[in-house]
């Protein structure tokens, strides 16, 4: 995780990427929920984030499919950058934890992980009533 004291404290980055998948288990969660939101940017080499959509697009399935706990699990790609954007939302950190122990993230790590040239972010968020916290 990247640690920045200052992320709430400036204006915010815009990002306006296409999005090229976007998997949820159900209705959306009611305001009362306290869902815990990851947000992570993944960058790849020139030209390779198209192939890496493919990837993504098993693990969303196999996220929202078959871990409890998995809400929304969104993925956006930046063709330009080639970097490939999500925004996973759970019921809790719990699910995270049963998430990156399946069968669909290690096949999306064979899938890409030649491909990828590091992890750019990784943002925790806690949603309480409508607001967002790390």
């Amino acid at each position: 995780m990247l640690d920045n004291s200052s992320f709430l404290s400036a204006p915010p980055k815009i990002h306006v990427n296409a999005i090229a998948i976007k998997m949820r288990s159900g209705p959306p969660l009611p305001l009362t929920a306290a869902p815990a939101v990851l947000l992570v940017s993944i960058e790849y080499k020139p030209g390779s984030s198209s192939n890496a959509v493919a990837g993504w697009e098993e693990m969303a399935k196999g996220a929202v499919q078959r871990v409890p706990g998995v809400n929304v699990f969104t993925v956006a790609e930046h063709a330009e950058t080639s970097t490939i954007r999500t925004v996973e939302v759970l019921d809790s950190w719990d699910s995270l934890d049963v998430l990156v122990k399946t069968d669909a993230t290690k096949k999306n790590i064979e899938h890409n992980g030649r491909d990828r040239t590091g992890v750019k972010s990784a943002i925790k968020l806690r949603a309480v009533v409508g607001f967002v916290g790390r």
